[in-house]
């Protein structure tokens, strides 16, 4: 599911390629455009980065999902869209621009159900967010 190509997780070579197709014509335009855009395509790689994991594993233990900053730990109640009522396990991760932005599944299991919900623009660190 999460195909990656030298390193770079598989969605973030369209961008690459967008913003050097840029950078290759505004060679011609401009030294601060090409710069610019140049800029553009190496950080989109970086961005998309996609590091191997190595770990020990240990039965009393679970891999972080994502990197970044915890922001919660506790029992909080679920959306109303999953159906549930009881409150659940849940961890918040803030991941700012400087993280890998790859999310893994920290302990086996099969999906059932996926909900998906358009997000708001508040701040991702935020606990309504």
């Amino acid at each position: 599911m999460n195909k990656k190509y030298f390193g770079i997780h598989r969605e973030g070579w369209k961008f690459f390629i967008f913003f050097s197709f840029f950078s290759l014509f505004s060679l011609f335009v401009s030294n601060v455009l090409f710069l610019f855009f140049l800029f553009l395509s190496l950080f989109t790689l970086w961005f998309f980065r996609d590091p191997e994991r190595h770990f020990d594993s240990k039965d009393n233990q679970l891999l972080s999902a994502a990197d970044g900053k915890i922001c919660f730990i506790g029992e909080e109640n679920p959306p109303s869209e999953t159906q549930f009522k009881e409150k659940m396990k849940k961890v918040s991760i803030f991941m700012n621009v400087f993280n890998v932005h790859v999310n893994r599944s920290p302990v086996n299991g099969n999906i059932k159900k996926i909900i998906y919900k358009n997000g708001k623009f508040f701040n991702a660190s935020l606990d309504k967010a």
